[in-house]
């Protein structure tokens, strides 16, 4: 039997649930998990039925960071070549992002480094009471740039620079008060909430979702206010438009089903 592949997806009617798999290294990432972790994100949105993708890590861990194993294998790289692996691993953090689908990160333990990117980039976050999160890079000389700029995004500058400029561990009730998770449960109650989640988020069309976090996305991309005033009007004009046209369809339907109740009316009458 062929071993697991670093990444497991199990899609469960409208939850895709993409699970980090190399528990003996705590789940760290290195670049056979991205290449999987970016086809289980092509498979779930491929699920015409998924309306939410989750993502956790399997055995007591989330995710601890990019894999020191791997990190000889950068020695011997020049500046470029260091760009473009950088830039890879980027690439990959910008395509879970950019899924149409409602992203969900289950931190059901310890996260640090390219964990807390992931955390950072997803649409929503729920972390397990004993979930610890950690930035050590600092303390370590190292200067975590591609993590700080995930951070900024989802936290502000202040308390990005707190985070990582302390690189001290920190708990889920920690990440709860800077907003980097909307929510901390037991740990047994991880899954229940993603279905709960996927269940409220059906009540809005998965193009509406899809359309909604593009536009979040795009105001949030753009510094600038008249740029930013710009797109929500587009988008609040796209909104209306689309709404005249449902609701022009809607009265043409009524107005074909009252002309077809007087038609059978009059030969009733005849």
């Amino acid at each position: 039997m062929a071993a697991p592949g670093p990444v497991l997806l199990r899609i469960d009617g409208a939850v895709a649930a993409v699970t980090l798999a190399r528990p003996g290294r705590r789940n760290a990432a290195d670049r056979d998990m991205l290449a999987a972790l970016e086809a289980a994100i092509d498979q779930a949105e491929a699920a015409g039925e998924v309306r939410l993708l989750t993502v956790t890590g399997a055995g007591s861990a989330f995710c601890a960071g990019w894999d020191v194993a791997d990190l000889s294998r950068l020695a011997g790289l020049d500046a470029d070549q260091l760009a473009a692996e950088f830039a890879a691993n980027a690439r990959v953090l910008d395509r879970f992002s950019a899924s149409p689908l409602p992203t969900l990160a289950l931190v059901n333990g310890p996260v640090a480094g390219f964990g807390v990117s992931l955390v950072a980039r997803a649409d929503f976050a729920i972390a397990a009471e004993h979930a610890t999160f950690h930035l050590p890079e600092a303390a370590l000389g190292i200067v975590p740039a591609l993590v700080a700029e995930d951070l900024v995004a989802a936290l502000g500058r202040r308390a990005a620079f707190d985070w990582l400029a302390l690189a001290d561990r920190r708990s889920a009730a920690a990440a709860l008060a800077a907003g980097l998770v909307r929510q901390v449960v037991p740990g047994t109650e991880l899954a229940a909430q993603a279905v709960a989640l996927a269940a409220a988020l059906a009540a809005a069309p998965r193009g509406v979702l899809a359309e909604l976090k593009g536009l979040t996305a795009r105001l949030a991309a753009d510094a600038d206010a008249d740029a930013r005033r710009r797109l929500a009007i587009a988008g609040a004009v796209a909104a209306l438009q689309a709404r005249r046209t449902q609701d022009e369809i809607q009265r043409k339907n009524m107005k074909a089903e009252r002309e077809n109740d007087w038609q059978r009316d009059s030969k009733t009458l005849a």
